[in-house]
């Protein structure tokens, strides 16, 4: 979500998502006569829309069209955050569009709809992330921490695979969580320099 937001912040690069001949809208690029359509991974592509910001990200980070998840996020979770923004129970969602329009009307949002579209899949994320970080799954995962391990081999005690995976996972995890914090903040990888 930060790097579509990264991606169409500037209204100067966002386009909407839904052209006037009535087609969904992805990329494009800006030219005398006005906007014209490109792929989304064009390198020509100047502005994108929510969805093609969206594309371009999973296009990115080699998210394939099979992946588990992908067509839940695309037909349902995107569109579900769409609809809670323009009927406006987002925070800070404004009048728009009515629940039941259609994909074209629910890709004609505005820039300021995008954004707050963003904010509300990436809080629906964190809620998420929140609550399966206390599951019985991850508890056992987590295990013992890096720490404590490294203070038995010391003593020389036996310390399993097993065991020496889910305190790494443990310590990266909370690295994770430290920068995504950081980044909320508007901090950083720099900010995380500083801090160390």
């Amino acid at each position: 979500m930060r790097a579509v937001r990264e991606l169409i912040a500037d209204p100067a690069r966002w386009m909407p998502g839904a052209s006037e001949d009535g087609k969904l809208a992805y990329a494009g690029k800006q030219t005398g006569a006005g906007m014209q359509r490109v792929q989304v991974g064009s390198e020509e592509a100047t502005h994108y829309s929510l969805l093609g910001g969206i594309l371009l990200e999973m296009q990115r980070r080699n998210v394939v069209t099979t992946a588990t998840g992908r067509t839940e996020f695309l037909d349902r979770e995107i569109p579900d955050a769409i609809r809670k923004v323009a009927a406006g129970s987002a925070p800070g969602a404004g009048q728009g569009v009515a629940a039941d329009a259609t994909d074209r009307r629910l890709m004609s949002v505005s820039h300021a709809q995008c954004l707050q579209v963003l904010d509300v899949l990436e809080r629906e994320y964190a809620a998420k992330d929140a609550a399966q970080a206390d599951s019985p799954a991850l508890r056992e995962l987590r295990g013992a921490n890096l720490d404590e391990l490294l203070a038995r081999a010391a003593k020389d005690e036996a310390i399993s695979s097993a065991e020496l995976v889910r305190a790494v996972h443990r310590e990266l995890s909370e690295i994770n969580r430290r920068l995504s914090e950081l980044e909320k903040r508007g901090g950083g990888p720099q900010a995380a320099d500083s801090s160390s």
